[in-house]
């Protein structure tokens, strides 16, 4: 083994923490001891400046009762007041002693069924958590969320209808938005997400962030998760959430979104209130091309298919883009044929290339890049659109065994060779230019 450690943590840098001085203690002690006299003195000084002034005239307080006369000194006056105010609250000190003695016990009893019931929740046993969570409940300070979490416990039980009593009561002690939450979930559950959305749209302030997440969960089902996007500042604000899970939340709103799009308008809209990073999406670029060419605009979607390309390659959207319709097939073949040169290694490009000669009327360059296709791995559609060709040329034993290559995919089996095809011709088939890896260099295919 080598003796020179791995490491394999991050670098953080070095956080230098000076020595205590053992000189720098000593100090500030005798800071604080002569604080300390400083105060004893002057509250001594002006103790013997009050006991100068009342020695000189001690005054005189006479209350006069009944016929009764009481007279005193203002120094003896005061400490009679200052004793009894002191007996006054030693005594109710003593008589709330058996009081607090008896709330402590409550609190600690309160405190232990709490513990219980978080042992039993996590042990699996919710109908015995519900019970000790409703006694702890009677504890005032924990009543209002040891009823949500009652209600939760028994909802998990099976038990619906006494977790809705345990959340009616949980309202009555002020968990207004604890129980809408607990509600909401319930009616998401059920699939009701209308109803959840209602529970989660009152005016009563901002909503805590796991409200934001099912508010924007219910919108989604309820078909509005162009809506339930609004409510992703909001959620990333609070950092309630780990920022992988709120991407993700991100990604399935807006292929919802795009989804439920009614108008070719609209799903424009939806698209360019997207962010960029959205738009540059390979998955997002493809819901929105295809919804939007089946509106007729597949020009726009195949816009936004080359912006995606320029910056991620994705086989699924090149594809794509050779299905897409449309009348400027010439400038598509030109732009894909402008790929080729940095992915001549991709069957779904030459795939798609073979598409647009085709459209083109192309015939010959598009069963040239169907060789190419098939020799790349494009698969059993590769092989049905040859055998298309070839048919319509008149090769129909050809074709045949195209369409058994094609149904020989399709079941896991290995194609066949086509026995016209010789070595030169393979030979073409497989040759790409050379590829190279993101620094430069030249690298084996698929490597």
């Amino acid at each position: 083994p080598s003796m020179h450690p791995v490491w394999r943590g991050q670098w953080t840098e070095p956080r230098i923490v000076p020595a205590e001085n053992p000189t720098d203690r000593a100090s500030e002690a005798a800071m604080s001891l002569f604080r300390t006299l400083l105060t004893l003195l002057a509250l001594a000084v002006l103790g013997g400046l009050f006991w100068q002034l009342l020695a000189s005239d001690p005054g005189l307080i006479l209350i006069r009762l009944h016929g009764r006369e009481i007279t005193s000194t203002v120094p003896a006056a005061t400490l009679l007041v200052l004793a009894t105010i002191t007996a006054v609250w030693l005594t109710m000190r003593l008589l709330m002693l058996p009081i607090r003695g008896w709330r402590r016990i409550r609190r600690k009893r309160a405190g232990q069924r709490l513990h219980d019931a978080l042992t039993a929740l996590h042990e699996g046993r919710p109908q015995r958590a519900a019970k000790l969570l409703e006694k702890a409940a009677r504890e005032p300070i924990l009543r209002a969320p040891a009823l949500v979490a009652a209600a939760r416990a028994a909802r998990d039980s099976g038990d619906g209808n006494e977790a809705e009593r345990l959340l009616t009561s949980a309202a009555a002690a002020g968990a207004g938005i604890s129980v809408r939450i607990e509600r909401a979930e319930q009616a998401l559950h059920i699939g009701e997400p209308e109803r959840a959305v209602d529970l989660l749209s009152s005016d009563d302030g901002p909503l805590p962030p796991r409200a934001l997440l099912l508010k924007a969960r219910a919108l989604a089902a309820s078909h509005r998760a162009d809506t339930a996007l609004t409510l992703l500042p909001a959620l990333r604000a609070s950092r309630a959430q780990p920022e992988t899970a709120l991407n993700a939340l991100e990604h399935s709103l807006s292929l919802d979104s795009l989804r439920q799009a009614d108008t070719g308008e609209a799903l424009a809209a939806r698209w360019n209130r997207l962010g960029k990073a959205a738009r540059l999406n390979p998955e997002i670029t493809e819901v929105f091309a295809e919804r939007i060419a089946a509106f007729g605009l597949d020009e726009d979607g195949a816009a936004a298919i080359e912006k995606s390309l320029g910056q991620r390659w994705s086989e699924a959207l090149v594809a794509l883009y050779g299905r897409l319709p449309g009348s400027e097939q010439a400038r598509r073949l030109k732009v894909a044929e402008g790929w080729l040169r940095s992915h001549p290694e991709s069957p779904a490009l030459a795939l798609s290339l073979a598409r647009l000669s085709k459209a083109q009327r192309l015939l010959g360059k598009s069963e040239t890049y169907l060789y190419r296709a098939i020799a790349q791995g494009a698969g059993a559609e590769a092989w049905e659109m040859l055998a298309g060709t070839l048919d319509a040329r008149g090769e129909e034993a050809t074709a045949r065994r195209c369409l058994d290559n094609a149904l020989r995919l399709r079941r896991g089996q290995a194609a066949l060779d086509l026995p016209e095809r010789d070595l030169p011709d393979l030979i073409g088939d497989q040759a790409v230019s050379e590829e190279r890896d993101e620094h430069g260099m030249p690298r084996l295919r698929g490597g």
